[in-house]
């Protein structure tokens, strides 16, 4: 029910003048994801570094970030598939 209700908000936009098309809604979500790939990479980057520094503490807090992120990730990308976008590419 969580991914049903932004998809139909998406696809029955109002016609009012700042009303948003689907092509911005499908930008706004790749957007959304690469942000939280990036920020997912990076915590990977400093987890390994935290790793051959012996720095066990760096390593619990990288651990955090990405399954946090991970889930946010998944929420979108499935938003993300289910708009539909591979047309606004």
């Amino acid at each position: 029910m969580k991914i049903l209700i932004p998809i139909l908000l998406a696809l029955f936009i109002s016609n009012s003048a700042n009303a948003q098309s689907l092509e911005d809604v499908c930008k706004y979500y790749e957007k959304s994801i690469n942000g939280f790939y990036a920020l997912i990479a990076r915590a990977v980057k400093s987890r390994n570094e935290a790793l051959d520094n012996g720095n066990v503490e760096g390593v619990n807090d990288s651990l955090l970030i990405i399954v946090n992120n991970e889930k946010f990730l998944k929420e979108e990308a499935q938003v993300y598939h289910y708009l539909d976008c591979s047309d606004f590419r």
